[in-house]
């Protein structure tokens, strides 16, 4: 995009060619990114939903360009009303807007500029407890993923103990109760097998938990500088942060396995070898202090 006849200078280089590693001069000021941007990207990034509503700014010359970066500002538009910003916020209701949501659905409320709240809201008692609580949950997250690997060794050693004993147990009889022992080793093998399943879904559970945790911490990194869109993708993170502690809660109550270990029948009979006898639930549970 041209102005004038002129092109933003090659001193103002499109950020998303920068992703690439490459230096394309832009060719104007994109003012929901933020940023300069080239034609070609401008058009490509234009094509995902999030950007149809983008407006790219051309400039006669850098001192002007450099004046619309820095006096540029980072309102979302608002999903409900073309070409207008989510610029208030209602405390009532605990959602923002822009004039227009305001006066059709907040017309009774007393509502504030987002400006005025972003101002103050990165150095507010909310956001740092928002971060610390992120942070808090993601090493909560990497506890859990290591009390799960230490149930996974269990699992292992419990039936190696429980085989050991049966094995050394068949070997005192005669051979007539092999086809009991058998079918007891089965029976544990199932358990071990129910057990390695529940720790593998775990398992892959504690990762995507951990994802979203770090994404949620690339999120608030990512807009650590532009306040109007932190304080308003805040609302969506607490949400999200209460879904994944929630989740965490959940995966915790089902972080335990079946332990069992062999019994000898003190009353053997050459018709019965033992029975399989299960303890009480068992295993490495992590529990949040």
């Amino acid at each position: 995009m041209q102005v004038g006849g002129k092109t933003v200078s090659d001193k103002f280089s499109c950020f998303l060619c920068k992703d690439y590693g490459k230096h394309t001069p832009s060719v104007g000021f994109c003012i929901q990114c933020d940023d300069f941007i080239c034609h070609t990207c401008f058009e490509n990034h234009k094509k995902w939903k999030v950007a149809r509503k983008h407006t790219l700014k051309g400039s006669d010359n850098e001192a002007s360009a450099k004046e619309k970066y820095e006096c540029s500002d980072d309102f979302d538009v608002c999903d409900k009303h073309d070409n207008e910003t989510i610029k208030f916020y209602c405390p009532s209701h605990e959602c923002v807007g822009c004039g227009e949501c305001m006066v059709l659905e907040h017309k009774a409320c007393i509502v504030e500029y987002v400006r005025d709240k972003a101002k103050v809201f990165k150095d507010s008692k909310e956001f740092k407890q928002l971060v610390e609580e992120i942070s808090e949950s993601l090493e909560e997250v990497n506890m859990l993923k290591s009390s799960v690997k230490l149930n996974k060794t269990q699992i292992k050693d419990i039936n190696d103990k429980f085989n050991e004993d049966v094995e050394t147990f068949k070997d005192e009889i005669i051979a007539n109760i092999k086809k009991q022992s058998d079918e007891m080793i089965k029976e544990a093998e199932i358990i071990k097998m129910e057990n390695a399943k529940q720790t593998d879904v775990l398992e892959e559970e504690c990762g995507r938990v951990s994802k979203d945790l770090a994404s949620l911490t690339q999120t608030v990194d990512m807009l650590s500088y532009k306040p109007n869109k932190l304080f308003v993708s805040s609302l969506q993170l607490h949400k999200t942060k209460k879904d994944i502690l929630d989740q965490l809660e959940e995966m915790k109550e089902r972080n335990v396995i079946e332990n069992y270990h062999f019994i000898r029948d003190s009353q053997m009979e050459c018709t019965k070898l033992g029975r399989l006898l299960k303890d009480e639930r068992s295993g490495i549970k992590f529990i949040l202090t």
